[in-house]
C-alpha cells in the first residue's frame, strides 16, 4: 500500500516502509511515512541523488539516511493525515487525496520552519499541476 499514486512513494507494509527491494525503514511510525513522502523530501532527494535517463530517481538509502527528520510535535497531525490518505487510497477515492497530501505538505513545511517565500520556491521548482500548487500555497497559510 502506498501513501501516494501519481509519484515515487515510500511504501508501508505491516512490518516496514519500503523504498524499493533493496532499502527498507523498519518503522510503524505514519508519521515518518507522512514526513518521507512530502514533497519536501523528495524536493530535498531530487537535488542529492543522480538523476536516471528520464529523470527517474532512486530513493536509495544513501540520499534518505542524510535528510533531517523533525521531532513530532506536541500537536502532530501528520499521522492523522497519513491515516486518512491511507484509508481513502483503500476506498479508491484519489480526488479526496490531493487536498490531503497539499495539507501534509504544509504542515512538513512548517515543521521545516520553511518560511511561505522558501515553501513558493520548492513548489516552483517541483512539476506540479498549477491547481495543485495553488492547494499547497493555501494550505501553508492554513496549516500553521
Amino acid at each position: 500500500m502506498t501513501i501516494q499514486t501519481s509519484r515515487q512513494a515510500i511504501a508501508l507494509s505491516l512490518q516496514a516502509f519500503s523504498t524499493d527491494s533493496l532499502a527498507e525503514i523498519v518503522s510503524g511510525s505514519l508519521y515518518l511515512l507522512g514526513i518521507l513522502n512530502s514533497r519536501i523530501c523528495h524536493y530535498l532527494i531530487f537535488k542529492s541523488a543522480a538523476e536516471r535517463q528520464g529523470g527517474f530517481v532512486e530513493f536509495k538509502p544513501m540520499y534518505i539516511s542524510p535528510l533531517p527528520i523533525p521531532e513530532p510535535p506536541a500537536n502532530e497531525t501528520i499521522s492523522e493525515i497519513v491515516s486518512r490518505i491511507l484509508s481513502l487510497i483503500r476506498q479508491n477515492q484519489p480526488d479526496e487525496i490531493l487536498d490531503l497530501e497539499a495539507r501534509l505538505d504544509a504542515r512538513v513545511a512548517h515543521l521545516y520552519r520553511l518560511t511561505a517565500a522558501e515553501y513558493d520556491l520548492i513548489l516552483s521548482d517541483l512539476k506540479l499541476s498549477d491547481t495543485f500548487r495553488e492547494s499547497c500555497r493555501a494550505a501553508f497559510h492554513i496549516e500553521k
